[in-house]
């Protein structure tokens, strides 16, 4: 890896390692108001008096250093554990390469195994692509997961969701459309924008 890059890799570790992690937590409602469950994204402390960093500052740096399936299930462990705290359903995101993982796939298996209640409050969202380039591999996936509980969606859809081929088999709890395709649908201008759908 290159100097700079090896830096991120270490620091990430060690947020890892030394438990400088938590879960954000943002209320998803149905339209009647409803808290349906808080969307966790996973945040790092990636200096020991520094902040917690949202995954815009270390994602890619991960994904390069082959760390997505650590985070990952970093994030996964820390949202059963909140759970199983106080019963509030969570959702965490899942990166394509994580869920390409055979190890990762059995590890989350067995978590969601050891915590069934709390795993049935847990959502899962992958991200489109994976939806797109590996179908197969998806609807596996979510097979193994719903069947321990686990509710699997696509999230920030939209963009590839027409080339999806046989959306509908791949045994999906939900698809989360990207605000940039609904904004303004129900608003004052929705007749005409249906019109050009």
């Amino acid at each position: 890896l290159p100097p700079g890059q090896t830096s991120w890799q270490h620091r990430i570790n060690r947020a890892l390692a030394q438990g400088r992690v938590a879960l954000a937590a943002y209320p998803v409602r149905a339209a009647d108001g409803r808290l349906l469950h808080l969307d966790c994204p996973l945040r790092l402390q990636l200096r020991a008096d520094g902040p917690m960093e949202p995954a815009s500052r270390w994602l890619a740096l991960a994904v390069r250093s082959r760390l997505c399936t650590a985070v990952d299930e970093k994030a996964v462990a820390l949202a059963l554990a909140a759970i199983a705290d106080d019963g509030q359903a969570r959702c965490i995101n899942v990166a394509p390469q994580s869920a390409a993982s055979a190890e990762f796939v059995a590890a989350v298996s067995r978590r969601l195994e050891e915590a069934p209640e709390a795993a049935s409050r847990l959502w899962i969202d992958v991200s489109e692509t994976l939806a797109l380039e590996r179908p197969l591999l998806l609807r596996e996936v979510a097979r193994r997961w719903r069947a321990l509980g686990a509710m699997v969606g696509l999230e920030h859809a939209g963009e590839h969701l027409a080339r999806i081929p046989r959306l509908m088999d791949l045994g999906l709890d939900c698809v989360r459309i990207d605000s940039r395709f609904v904004n303004g649908i129900t608003g004052p201008g929705a007749v005409d924008a249906r019109r050009h759908l």
